[in-house]
Order: structure tokens, then C-alpha cells, then sequence
């Protein structure tokens, strides 16, 4: 199985970061699902790297202190410019037909992890009886469906939930946004606790979803 999905591009690192940094700190009651994200998190960063090195571009993202490396060799560069503007002169150049992809503006660790606090903030507030059967009726969909059919699935559970929970005291005042992601983290959370093998497959449905991180 494929668990990268997008996760070669900007976007896709990002909302796979938002992913590992909740359900890490929502903590697992799952020793099975401790290790299926321990498993995630490693082959994510091990694709990452590769995408790097083969074209020699900058792993800017999650660099200390923001610096930049090359992905050849390592070196920080001093020049004031990262390889990837280097890569795009060096194409232009040689190959003025062709065009390089713009270089991705990388969002600092910190504000990943505080998107992922501010989604776990949220999922605190959530009823427990309402997610709880909620969870249960996303669980029975998945296990009865074809894995093409869950997204569909995970999509109308949250759906449900958002339209259970406009009643509740407080939710009214939260970004709907933020909302949708933290009841959507919630279910994937709430199942995989039971089902841990399911990780893999709706953590690429949750990088395919639309999300507005920024």
C-alpha cells in the first residue's frame, strides 16, 4: 500500500505533519496503532528525503533555525539563495524550454504543531456520546465497504456529526474550518484505535480532503 499519497508536494507534507501531530498527541490507547504511526511517520520522512536528493533540491522543511541544506551533500549554503534557485537557473540555461516547479515555501514546525494543538482544543469540546456512536457507525460503514467507497464514508460521518453537534453550546463561535478537521481527526482517530490496519488507508483520504491550513 501506497501511504504517501501527496506527500511529495508542499501541501502534502503539510497536512501529513497536521495528521501525525494530532493523533501523537491525542496520545493512543493502541499499542498496534502507536506502531502503525511510528511506521507512518518513518517511511513519510524516508520519501521525503529521497524527493530531495534525486534532483538536488533543498529539504527546507523542518530544518533547524531555518537554514538551508542541499540535498546532494549537505552543505548549507551562504550564498543567500537556496539550491532549488540554483536548480532553476542551471534548467534555464541549459534547457530553456523547460520549467522547473516553483520552490515550495515551507511553514515552520511550530506552526504545524500549533494548527495540531488548536484541532486537539477543538476535539476536546466535542461531545463524547455523540462521537462515540459516531465512531461506531463510521467503523461498521468501513469494515462493510470497499476501501474506494471510505472516503465517501468518512465524509458523510462528519457531516452527520457537524449537523449533531450545531445544537451544542460553543461550537458556534469555532471556525467551521478547523471544525470539519478536528471531527474528521476525530473519527480517523476513534476508528484506527480499534481497527489500526485502517491508518494507512485514511490517512491518504484525509490528504486528498481539502484542507485550508494557513
Amino acid at each position: 500500500m501506497d501511504v504517501t499519497g501527496d506527500a511529495n508536494t508542499a501541501f502534502g507534507n503539510i497536512t501529513s505533519q497536521v495528521f501525525l501531530t494530532f493523533l501523537q498527541q491525542k496520545g493512543c490507547q493502541n499499542v498496534e496503532l502507536e506502531q502503525e504511526l511510528s511506521d507512518l511517520e518513518r517511511k513519510l520522512k524516508h520519501v521525503q528525503d529521497i524527493n530531495c536528493n534525486s534532483v538536488g533540491l533543498a529539504c527546507t522543511y523542518g530544518a533547524p533555525n531555518r537554514e538551508v541544506y542541499s540535498g546532494d551533500d549537505d552543505e548549507l549554503q551562504t550564498d543567500g539563495h537556496s539550491p532549488s534557485v540554483h536548480f532553476q537557473h542551471l534548467l534555464q540555461n541549459h534547457h530553456p524550454n523547460v520549467h522547473a516547479p516553483p520552490p515550495a515555501v515551507p511553514i515552520p514546525d511550530p506552526a504545524l504543531r500549533g494548527v495540531a494543538l488548536e484541532l486537539i482544543e477543538i476535539a476536546d469540546q466535542l461531545e463524547n456520546s455523540v462521537m462515540a456512536r459516531a465512531t461506531d457507525n463510521l467503523l461498521r460503514s468501513l469494515q462493510n465497504s470497499n476501501s474506494l467507497q471510505w472516503s465517501k464514508h468518512l465524509a458523510q460521518a462528519v457531516e452527520n456529526v457537524h449537523g449533531a453537534l450545531q445544537r451544542s453550546r460553543g461550537l458556534d463561535d469555532l471556525p467551521q474550518e478547523r471544525l470539519l478537521m478536528a471531527l474528521s481527526l476525530s473519527l480517523i482517530k476513534g476508528v484506527c484505535e480499534r481497527t489500526p490496519r485502517f491508518l494507512c488507508d485514511l490517512f491518504r483520504i484525509w490528504q486528498q480532503q481539502d484542507h485550508h491550513l494557513r
